[in-house]
């Protein structure tokens, strides 16, 4: 899937990095026709544990802007395994990280908090900053409402508030290792004052939901809201901000 936002074209898929030769293929392809384009690609990063791809990779990555969203979530390998549903994915994933990051490859990583890895936030950024290289940014995502977390939603779901002192603690991990950390997808309501400042306005406006009750709310337009697919029951009450 490509998508574009401020300039940048996302790709995502499925996962993008399967198809091997035919995507560096295709990145010849922009190099060649439009050099100047910018490229976030989302994957899970395992093909990166083949180090002759990392190395045609690396080649591409000197000639083109291009940035690698890979999610890890947790420093445990159970719990990485058990929320991607692949036994090994955390081994691969890993591989891949360092490869990459040795590489020169630039890598924005995700850390998306569950009721599997809440309590590890600070963890996997401590994690984060002692073995990887390159790492670009960590990026804190708020779970999105569709497909499979939608589908597991009982299951994987913890209210924002439960966990602020681990947002908190992740946030000074985050700054002990030199990264910048940014917050994707969490109303500002919703989080500790300390960290509105890293919050972006990351929710598509085409996606984007205002409750009425944010119509009285001080900080509503340098908030990113909620996602719409979250109305119903998957919807956390607004605590406006006065």
């Amino acid at each position: 899937m490509l998508t574009t936002s401020d300039g940048v074209v996302g790709v995502s898929g499925g996962e993008p990095l399967l198809y091997g030769d035919d995507f560096l293929h295709f990145i010849d392809f922009i190099i060649e026709n439009s050099p100047d384009t910018a490229l976030h690609v989302l994957t899970n990063g395992r093909k990166f544990s083949d180090i002759n791809f990392t190395q045609e990779m690396a080649k591409r990555s000197k000639k083109i802007k291009i940035t690698f969203g890979i999610p890890l979530y947790s420093s445990r390998p159970l719990v990485h395994d058990h929320l991607v549903g692949n036994d090994g994915a955390f081994n691969e994933t890993v591989k891949g990280l360092i490869n990459a990051g040795n590489s020169g490859i630039n890598i924005e990583l995700r850390v998306i908090p569950t009721l599997a890895n809440y309590t590890e936030l600070d963890d996997i950024v401590e994690f984060v900053g002692r073995v990887f290289s390159n790492i670009n940014q960590i990026s804190l995502m708020g779970l999105e409402s569709i497909g499979w977390a939608r589908k597991n939603w009982s299951t994987i779901f913890i209210e924002h508030s439960s966990y602020s002192e681990k947002i908190i603690s992740a946030i000074d991990a985050a700054h002990r290792s030199g990264i910048p950390l940014t917050i994707f997808n969490y109303p500002l309501c919703h989080l500790p004052e300390r960290a509105w400042e890293l919050a972006a306005q990351s929710i598509s406006d085409w996606k984007n939901y205002y409750p009425k009750e944010c119509d009285e709310c001080t900080q509503k337009s340098s908030c990113t809201g909620y996602f719409s697919s979250s109305t119903g029951r998957f919807h956390q009450p607004p605590r406006p901000i006065l």
